[in-house]
């Protein structure tokens, strides 16, 4: 059975198998998951939510963890999901950020998501 995660959104607990997240996104003091079906907001940090997922999210940068089996492109400064969301890279990181994600895909460990 897959890993599914608690989700603390507001006094509900909500259980999600990570492999639906598209995104994790900060946005000023709520965190929000970004998947195929449905957007989640919570109150955890973007920090404390990292530590909960798979190793198949990478933090872009400070404000998103990407699962890096939805990326369908890597651009200068920028990614694009399966979805058609393109989430930037700071210019300062690119290079590294750009090495890292196509090892992780190249590695073959992580098989693109099929289309939902």
């Amino acid at each position: 059975a897959e890993r599914r995660i608690p989700i603390r959104s507001g006094s509900q607990t909500i259980y999600v198998n990570p492999d639906t997240v598209l995104y994790v996104q900060s946005q000023r003091k709520r965190t929000e998951f970004v998947c195929i079906d449905r957007v989640i907001s919570c109150n955890s940090s973007l920090g404390e939510i990292a530590k909960e997922l798979p190793e198949t999210f990478y933090p872009l940068h400070r404000s998103y963890l990407v699962n890096v089996r939805y990326i369908v492109a890597i651009r200068r400064l920028e990614v694009e999901l399966l979805s058609g969301l393109r989430v930037p890279i700071p210019a300062t990181a690119y290079m590294e950020v750009k090495r890292d994600l196509q090892r992780m895909i190249q590695k073959g460990e992580l098989p693109l998501a099929a289309k939902p």
